[in-house]
């Protein structure tokens, strides 16, 4: 059978509806016969064949069960009880969670605005820093500009590209400084000899702007070598394989003529020497070269001139020898 309010399913002959609660509209049987109705029962008759039993209290669904049962209460019939509302689900209401989410907003919303001031106020605070010190470096009329820039951060950025660029032009100016400054060291040291020689009519004189000594060559003799600290130089003529060599450098050790001699003599096996008022001279042979040296010696400096060349060229050696060596100068001792 099914319940006549809600259409729950129920069991056949129940009463009340274990959905709803309402009563069931049970149609009525056959009325009883008088004679086989049985005597009244007096009232305690009736107190007894339908008290309950102590054994036990009821639960608060019993008169449900009684009245399923077909057991009629001490006073008449079970009303059907009144039907109740679906339970409410606990929890917070709609205005609650409304109330929530608009605070929590409106604490985002001030946090925001907070970290944009406190952030949008650094690049000022760094600029007037700035500003302050360098009116300071400057040594001004002590007026501290603190004026805060009206483009705020894209400023900022515009002064870092103008001190990129300022640094830049800065970079340059000073290279081109060193190199208008430090030209001669940009130059080799055989460069730097080169500019010292004059040439005309098939001669070349070289003059050493250190210790102030000159040396006239054929201009057929190619400048080969020179030192780096511009004491010396080396001049070669390729067809006869002849080296000259040039050199200066300061008489802080005191030598003399003697001192100078005896350093050719104990280095080398020296087959001709001679000395002057201010000169001494050595020539030897070594390794199939022939060699001839001219030194001057004052208090201040020591300057000098080496001839080499091959066995195969000592005529050629010898005569360049005699024409040039009396164009070697040395220069103030």
């Amino acid at each position: 059978m099914y319940c006549i309010n809600c259409g729950h399913e129920l069991e056949e002959g129940a009463v009340f509806c274990t959905n709803c609660g309402a009563r069931q509209d049970i149609p009525a049987g056959p009325a009883p016969d008088p004679s086989e109705q049985q005597p009244e029962a007096s009232a305690a008759d009736q107190t007894v064949a339908y008290a309950r039993p102590s054994a036990a209290p009821q639960a608060a669904s019993a008169p449900y069960a009684e009245a399923v049962q077909g057991y009629p209460s001490a006073q008449g019939a079970v009303p059907a009880p009144a039907a109740q509302p679906a339970p409410r689900r606990s929890g917070p209401s709609v205005g609650t969670i409304v109330a929530v989410v608009v605070a929590a907003i409106a604490v985002m919303g001030i946090a925001a605005f907070a970290f944009f001031m406190v952030s949008d106020k650094a690049p000022d605070q760094a600029q007037t820093s700035e500003q302050i010190q360098s009116s300071g470096s400057q040594g001004g009329s002590g007026v501290t500009v603190t004026s805060k820039p009206t483009a705020g951060k894209a400023d900022s950025g515009a002064k870092q590209d103008s001190d990129s660029k300022s640094k830049d032009e800065k970079s340059k100016d000073d290279k081109s400084k060193d190199k208008d400054s430090g030209s001669d060291d940009q130059v080799s040291p055989i460069e730097a000899a080169k500019k010292c020689v004059t040439t005309g009519s098939g001669k070349q004189t070289y003059s050493n702007p250190r210790f102030g000594y000159s040396v006239t060559l054929p201009s057929t003799y190619e400048l080969i070598d020179a030192s780096a600290n511009g004491d010396g130089v080396t001049f070669r003529e390729s067809s006869t394989g002849i080296e000259v060599r040039t050199w200066g450098g300061s008489n802080a050790s005191g030598q003399t003529l003697q001192s100078v001699l005896d350093s050719y003599t104990s280095a080398h096996n020296v087959d001709y020497k001679a000395t002057g008022k201010t000169w001494v001279v050595a020539s030897w042979k070594e390794n199939g070269n022939e060699y001839y040296a001219k030194q001057y010696v004052g208090s201040n400096y020591v300057n000098g001139i080496e001839f080499g060349y091959p066995r195969t060229s000592a005529d050629a050696g010898s005569a360049v020898i005699e024409a040039y060596i009396n164009d070697y100068h040395p220069g103030d001792l």
